[in-house]
């Protein structure tokens, strides 16, 4: 029987356990070396922060659409302007408000125009784009909900 075996299963046996063993050398130096990941993108009372993180929307019988506001709040020690805002889909459309620029305490309120769709859920967001150091972007989350979708029952 030969040893030589070329069936290409085999090689990706030997390619998976390589990553594996890799894998866990890599974390076992990690460990060694006291390297972590970081557990917070910004610390308590410094940065800026969007409330509500994330919105819910239902669908109602007389609209389909409606507005809902964001507040941005600047927690730092210095001035934070708001640079951009990007909605991911045209069921959400931020208004730039017309107070960009933040001094610190200071707070701004963003309009979005919501639009939810009429059968089914949708989750979105709006993604804020700020000059702030330790928290350039900040995401609002959007659940956006319409009717329920039946199913037709079948005898």
């Amino acid at each position: 029987m030969a040893t030589n075996d070329t069936r290409p299963w085999v090689y990706l046996r030997r390619l998976g356990a390589a990553l594996a063993l890799f894998a866990c050398v890599s974390m076992a130096a990690a460990w060694v070396l006291g390297w972590s990941a970081p557990t917070s993108v910004r610390s308590q009372d410094d940065g800026v922060s969007v409330a509500p993180e994330e919105t819910v929307v239902g669908a109602s019988e007389e609209a389909t659409s409606s507005r809902t506001t964001l507040t941005v709040s600047n927690e730092s020690a210095g001035v934070v302007r708001l640079k951009e805002l990007i909605s991911h889909c045209g069921c959400t459309v931020p208004e730039l408000p017309e107070k960009t620029v933040l001094d610190p305490g200071e707070s701004t309120t963003i309009v979005v125009n919501v639009s939810p769709p009429r059968v089914g859920e949708r989750r979105t967001s709006v993604d804020i784009y700020t000059d702030s150091p330790s928290q350039p972007l900040l995401y609002a989350k959007f659940l956006l909900k319409g009717r329920p979708l039946e199913v037709p029952y079948v005898v």
